[in-house]
């Protein structure tokens, strides 16, 4: 359908109750002669300006607002967004019906495909702005983003005009120490109508907001720098944490941060990119030699990430491992665009939807210490440290012999258990290690009865028993009690004989 047929069935009324996402030239094809742009001239819906705006110093040269502009919202027949005049100095033409003006013959410029041979570059006028690249392109860029492209609203969309129009005219700089300062804000300066498509409070609002925003555009979470080196010389330091018993360094961003849908400041990559650092980096297994934890603390994110053992040392710059850029993200339901829509006679109008890349960096460091292990601690009967891993777990996989001295000969217990399994009970005594009994615990509580044990090993890996010293044994007149140890009735045959009744207790305490 041809836009003059849709064209001649809109009204003036129909026209000013378009606000919001509302699209004034939706599913319309473009014109033969290149995009069609149109727009309503009509200062009952449109904000007007009274007095003329002349360019200043720093912006783009010959620019300015004549008095009685409209702030129109540019319809191109190639989209449903509404474009921005970029080009303030310059009017629109055209054929018109009523209050609807429509312009032909404007080329479409893609202004970051480089392959593209009318890349806006190529421009005058886009030239004079400093290139698609330029910092004065960024901006245009950044206000649309924070603005109309994420706001289709018709108050967000003359907020985007008017501070489109002060970069222009050099009223706004278009640097960050630059942007905050306007000498003329323009949303000021115009007369909103009763009815029309955005109002003075509105347009105040969004203003406002989209100011807010690019403000804060380039700032970084506190967890990452600007630049590798940066990161390297303020590194996230990995400590020993005796309670986890591993080493640990925590990269806390507020969540608004690294939230995919979130407009400003989305580092929403940045979860992954520590992952595939410590994955590159880190030797073992991913989640059980190291890892990458994360957790929500009030506002903020918090990412832990851990190694049981030190991966390495701040001992030189080649040991501290920083990540590759952490670039800011587009908000997630935003796809970038950015066309210029030229005229050489006529006006120059831009849609854009464009991110300038922030990018952020991360370093892990450890201090220069040795390999840590936190144990718990035992005493023996002499008060001396014994360092073990958990007794629960360790006592199960121990096994040991019970012995005794006698006229300076050692004698080793040989026992059986119980009928029940319940216990052990004494056989005889033997000479040789090789014929003891390897005793193991039978039942491991938190609550075990008196015992106390020698050279509790850190590890039962290497297949070693150890030498229990002391043991407790039911009363009996043939057993001689002593303040800290039970001594064995003398390995006598008669013993032997007369002792398989007697019950050896192997039970065991926690000396914390």
């Amino acid at each position: 359908m041809k836009i003059r047929k849709i064209l001649k069935r809109c009204t003036a009324a129909m026209l000013a109750a378009a606000i919001g996402m509302t699209t004034l030239a939706a599913n319309v094809s473009a014109a033969t002669s290149g995009v069609s742009i149109g727009y309503t001239w009509n200062s009952s819906v449109n904000p007007t300006i009274k007095n003329r705006k002349n360019g200043v110093t720093g912006g783009v040269s010959g620019q300015y607002i004549k008095a009685g502009e409209q702030i129109c919202r540019f319809s191109p027949s190639s989209t449903s967004d509404w474009a921005f005049c970029i080009e303030p100095a310059k009017s629109m033409q055209g054929a018109s019906y009523k209050d609807w003006y429509t312009q032909n013959g404007f080329t479409k410029y893609d202004t970051f495909d480089l392959s593209d041979k009318n890349k806006a570059d190529s421009f005058a006028y886009w030239k004079s702005i400093g290139g698609t690249d330029g910092p004065m392109a960024k901006y245009l860029g950044l206000v649309q983003y924070y603005g109309y492209s994420s706001h289709k609203t018709g108050d967000y969309y003359a907020a985007t005009q008017c501070l489109i129009w002060e970069l222009i005219l050099g009223y706004r700089g278009h640097t960050q120490a630059g942007f905050g300062k306007c000498s003329d804000i323009l949303w000021n300066d115009f007369t909103y109508p009763s009815g029309g498509w955005c109002t003075r409070s509105g347009v105040e609002k969004a203003y406002n907001d989209i100011v807010s925003n690019v403000k804060d555009h380039y700032k970084l979470p506190s967890a990452m720098r600007s630049t590798k080196a940066q990161a390297k010389d303020e590194p996230n330091v990995m400590k020993y944490n005796a309670e986890n018993l591993r080493y640990e360094t925590k990269v806390t961003v507020p969540t608004s941060y690294v939230t995919a849908s979130s407009l400003a400041h989305n580092f929403s990559s940045l979860e992954s990119k520590l992952g595939s650092l410590i994955k590159s980096k880190f030797s073992g297994t991913f989640g059980k030699d190291y890892g990458l934890e994360t957790e929500m603390s009030g506002t903020n994110t918090v990412y832990t990430i851990w190694s049981k053992e030190r991966q390495f040392t701040s001992s030189g710059d080649s040991s501290i491992y920083v990540t590759e850029s952490i670039p800011m993200q587009m908000k997630n339901s935003l796809k970038k665009q950015e066309t210029l829509f030229a005229n050489s006679y006529y006006q120059t109008c831009l849609l854009s939807t464009r991110l300038d890349p922030v990018v952020g960096y991360v370093g892990l460091a450890s201090y220069n210490e040795p390999n840590l292990t936190v144990e718990k601690t035992y005493t023996d009967s002499s008060n001396n440290q014994i360092t073990a891993a958990e007794l629960n777990n360790l006592l199960g996989k121990t096994t040991f012999v019970v012995s005794c001295l006698y006229d300076g000969k050692k004698y080793y217990v040989q026992a059986d258990k119980n009928s029940t399994g319940t216990g052990y009970v004494f056989s005889k005594y033997v000479t040789s290690v090789s014929e003891a009994t390897k005793f193991k615990t039978i039942k491991n509580t938190d609550a075990k009865g008196t015992f106390t044990v020698n050279d509790l090993p850190t590890s039962t890996s290497n297949g070693r028993t150890y030498t229990v010293t002391e043991y407790t044994v039911p009363d009996d007149e043939r057993y001689e009690k002593l303040s800290k140890s039970v001594l064995l009735p003398s390995p006598t045959s008669d013993f032997t004989a007369n002792a398989g009744t007697k019950t050896i207790k192997i039970d065991f305490v926690n000396k914390t």
